[in-house]
C-alpha cells in the first residue's frame, strides 16, 4: 500500500546520484540470535545491478530490529527496483525482502508523463497511454488495440521492444491469477504491424502445489526443498514439463525437465 501511495498518489521521484536512507525491519524467528549483513540491490529495467556496501546488525532470538538502509542512487534516469537482502553470518544464507520501485530522474515532469504514473486506458494523440508507460515510447494505435485484445483481461507486466523498422518486435508479458498461489504468465510477441508471431505460456506456483513424484525428484536434484518464497515456473515441452526453479538470494536457476511420474529427463543450471 505504501508503494502504491508513493507511486500513484504522491508521484515521488528521486534525484540521480542522491544518497537515500530507508527504514528496514528485520525479524528473527529462530531460537538463537543472528548476526546479519544488510545490502540493497538496485536493478535497472535493462538488468544492470547496483549493490550497496553491507551494514551489519544483530537480531536477538524472537525479536525484530529496525535498521537504516543507506544507498546511493545511480546517475542514469530510469525505473529501478530496490530489494533488501539479508545474509546470515557463518552460514552465508541470504534472504530477500520485498522489492519496491523507485523513479530516478532529473526531469520529473517528463519522466512521469512517459513511464510511471497512470496514463489513459486507450490511445490518444495528445496523452500517453497505459501501455506506453511500460516502454517510454509511443506505440501505434493499431498495435495497442491488438495488444489489449491479446491480453484478454490479464494484467500487463512488461512490454519490451527490439529491432527497428520492419524488424521491430514487441514482447508483451501478461499475468492471469487462477488462485492466490497459482498464476498463468503469457509472453506474446508482435511484429511491427501488431500481428502475433509467437505465444509462450507458462504457469507459476509454489513447490508444495506440485505433484508428489515431481517434488521428490526436485528435492533429490537440488539437494533439498526450495525456499517458500521461491516460485516455480512450469512450461510444457515435447518431452515433459520444464520446471524453472529460482533460488532465493542467488541468481541460480535450475531448469529440470521431468515427466508427470517424476522421471528426470534433463538437468540444466543457469547462473
Amino acid at each position: 500500500m505504501l508503494q502504491c501511495r508513493e507511486w500513484y498518489k504522491d508521484m515521488k521521484t528521486y534525484a540521480p546520484g542522491k544518497t537515500c536512507t530507508m527504514k528496514l525491519w528485520c525479524w528473527n524467528d529462530l531460537p538463537e540470535g543472528k548476526d546479519v549483513s544488510v545490502t540493497a540491490v538496485l536493478m535497472s529495467s535493462d538488468g544492470e545491478k547496483y549493490v550497496t556496501d553491507a551494514g551489519k546488525i544483530h537480531i536477538p532470538p524472537g525479536e525484530a530490529v529496525q535498521s537504516g538502509l543507506s544507498f546511493t542512487l545511480p546517475e542514469k534516469n530510469g525505473i529501478y527496483h530496490i530489494t533488501p537482502v539479508l545474509t546470515i553470518a557463518g552460514s552465508g544464507k541470504s534472504v530477500q525482502g520485498v522489492s519496491r520501485r523507485l523513479m530516478v530522474t532529473d526531469d520529473p515532469g517528463k519522466m512521469a508523463e512517459l513511464q510511471a504514473f497512470g496514463g489513459r486506458r486507450t490511445y490518444s494523440e495528445d496523452r500517453i497511454s497505459i501501455l506506453e508507460n511500460f516502454t517510454g515510447t509511443r506505440i501505434p494505435a493499431g498495435v495497442q488495440v491488438k495488444m489489449v485484445a491479446a491480453a484478454d483481461g490479464g494484467l500487463v507486466d512488461k512490454i519490451k521492444i527490439s529491432g527497428e523498422g520492419k524488424k521491430l518486435k514487441y514482447r508483451l508479458q501478461t499475468t492471469r491469477y487462477e488462485s492466490r498461489s497459482k498464476l498463468h504468465i503469457t509472453y506474446t510477441t508482435f511484429d511491427a504491424e501488431g500481428n502475433i508471431t509467437n505465444i509462450d505460456r507458462t504457469t507459476a506456483m509454489p513447490f508444495i502445489s506440485l505433484a508428489g513424484p515431481v517434488r521428490k525428484t526436485i528435492e533429490k536434484v537440488i539437494g533439498g526443498v526450495p525456499e517458500d518464497e521461491s516460485r516455480i515456473i512450469c512450461r510444457e515441452s515435447a518431452q515433459g514439463t520444464v520446471y524453472d526453479i529460482s533460488m532465493v538470494g542467488t541468481d541460480r536457476h535450475y531448469l529440470l525437465t521431468i515427466t508427470d511420474d517424476g522421471k528426470l529427463l534433463e538437468n540444466k543450471i543457469k547462473e
